[in-house]
């Protein structure tokens, strides 16, 4: 039929938006399906951290590639920083670290509407508590903000900044629930360390740094023999 094929009719830009709609719809839909499955697997007990070799420089290269075209969309610069020598691979858990990291990435570039997105990632000795060496990971941004009241919920589960929030981004509330119960089965964390109403947030992600045997130490984000 050839209206099916589409002519460029005002019904084929009714059917086009139409279909547009119900695949963000499912696309949402998925999302929060995926939410709570992690979140239920998380809570009973199921889910684990592998700890393998897992190269943390290229897995911050390919997020930076993949979130810039959303980014851009939104006239936000995104950008990737590194501030300290840094083994090109660390022991850890690849797919959580990934999973981590672009729902701070995401979320970042999704609450803030001009100005910049900074992705920073260095090594830090061990506190007082213990000699282990850090993997930090900062992702600062210079969005909506949070007030007082707003941080208190935000790492409860099903809890967004307020219903305006909810009705403006979308999302289930459960982003940063999930990423802290996984970064604390890598024995680490996420935590908020600053945010001001109107002038951003920055989020920290805090694991062990273990390199990985032989890993070469990165001075700068260029590609390495990894990427290929």
């Amino acid at each position: 039929h050839e209206s099916a094929r589409g002519d460029g009719s005002p019904e084929d830009s009714l059917r086009a938006q139409a279909i547009e709609t119900i695949q963000a719809a499912g696309r949402q839909l998925l999302a929060i399906i995926n939410d709570i499955l992690d979140l239920s697997k998380i809570e009973a007990g199921k889910a684990t951290a592998e700890r393998i070799e897992t190269p943390v420089l290229k897995i911050l290269r390919e997020l930076e590639g993949l979130m810039r075209p959303r980014a851009a969309g939104k006239g936000v610069a995104l950008s990737l920083r590194l501030d300290s020598v840094l083994p090109e691979r660390v022991m850890s858990d690849p797919t959580r670290l990934r999973q981590i990291l672009m729902n701070l990435i995401g979320n970042a570039i999704k609450f803030t509407d001009a100005g910049t997105v900074t992705v920073r990632i260095c090594a830090e000795p061990g506190g007082e508590t213990s000699e282990l060496a850090r993997l930090v990971i900062d992702v600062e941004d210079t969005g909506a903000g949070l007030t007082r009241e707003q941080e208190r919920k935000l790492f409860a589960p099903f809890s967004q900044a307020d219903t305006t929030v909810t009705r403006q981004y979308g999302g289930t509330g459960l982003g940063l629930t999930i990423c802290r119960r996984l970064a604390a089965l890598m024995a680490g964390s996420v935590t908020l360390v600053h945010t001001s109403p109107g002038r951003g947030s920055c989020f920290r992600v805090d694991l062990p740094l273990e390199p990985a045997p032989g890993s070469p130490l990165a001075t700068n984000l260029a590609a390495s023999a990894d990427d290929e």
